[in-house]
């Protein structure tokens, strides 16, 4: 059996900013390989307020689901709010991998001709492991 139960992402920012059709945003993205559906909740924690609850999310078995936060709403219909830091705890009822993914378009040293911008940091609270993966096209891309 692949993934865990519990996933912590300490690392939560979505900036307000968009370019064209590009809108900054980060989503929660979700392997579940566990043979049954995944019912997923996550909590945001943040720096000065009490955390947001009410958010959820499914991910059938052989699946992927790009959980996209900023398209979330909790069940009291708040969002979660953009331009303020955040941590996202994911509780799953079925064994699953996550990681968080961003594109952040106010960057304009990586968004200049594409928005491949991508950075992910998460931390395994089973194996009390953090990893995290930065990928920037800015020197790969043909689009350059």
């Amino acid at each position: 059996m692949y993934g865990k139960n519990v996933w912590m992402i300490p690392d939560g920012y979505m900036s307000d900013t968009t370019k064209g059709e590009f809108v900054s945003h980060e989503a929660v993205c979700v392997l579940n390989l566990s043979g049954k559906p995944a019912h997923i909740d996550l909590t945001i924690y943040f720096e000065d307020q009490e955390p947001l609850t009410g958010l959820h999310a499914v991910c059938e078995h052989n699946r992927t689901n790009h959980i996209r936060l900023d398209k979330m709403v909790a069940d009291n219909g708040q969002p979660i709010p953009r331009n303020k830091p955040y941590a996202i705890l994911v509780e799953s009822d079925q064994p699953i991998v996550a990681q968080v993914s961003r594109l952040d378009v106010s960057q304009p040293e990586y968004t200049r001709n594409c928005n491949c911008n991508i950075c992910v940091r998460i931390f395994c609270s089973e194996s009390k492991s953090y990893f995290q993966l930065a990928t920037f096209c800015y020197s790969i891309c043909p689009r350059r």
